[in-house]
């Protein structure tokens, strides 16, 4: 891919000592779709070189070749949408006090503070032996951007 046409002058060479003859010193670097373009090629060609010595390959095809050959006969599940919105969600392992509150470190820190919540639902559940760790309690938080102050 650093040899692709759209970036030449832009390979800086195998070391510092390493210059190719049309490197161009002290330049700002290919412009974005430049660079994308000289990847995506490199990508595909990568990946349609015929003869991999791969057990999968199994030394005549690419990798293309291979993977369409898998895909076609694998057996497809997809996430409903409901498990790709827990997915999505976002999640933090947090201890839980007896009074029902905890911190989360998903919306940052001002002078040192972070957000705290409380769960009137979580009140005393730090009492149960099997999650208890001294006097908290160790549990995941799912926080969905949109229904914050919902139990998820």
């Amino acid at each position: 891919m650093d040899k692709h046409p759209l970036l030449a002058g832009y390979h800086a060479g195998d070391n510092a000592l390493d210059k190719p003859d049309n490197y161009q010193g002290n330049k700002a670097g290919v412009d974005y779709e430049s660079f994308i373009l000289a990847l995506e090629e490199g990508i595909q060609m990568f990946n349609e070189r015929q003869d991999r010595a791969t057990e999968i390959c199994q030394g005549k095809l690419s990798f293309n070749q291979a993977f369409e050959r898998d895909y076609a006969v694998a057996e497809k599940r997809w996430a409903t949408p409901e498990q790709l919105r827990y997915l999505l969600t976002l999640h933090e392992e947090v201890t839980l006090k007896d009074n029902g509150t905890f911190t989360l470190k998903a919306g940052g820190e001002v002078q040192g503070l972070r957000n705290r919540y409380e769960a009137y639902e979580l009140i005393g559940t730090s009492t149960r032996k099997w999650w208890c760790v001294t006097t908290r309690t160790i549990c995941t938080m799912r926080f969905g951007c949109t229904a914050w102050m919902e139990v998820i």
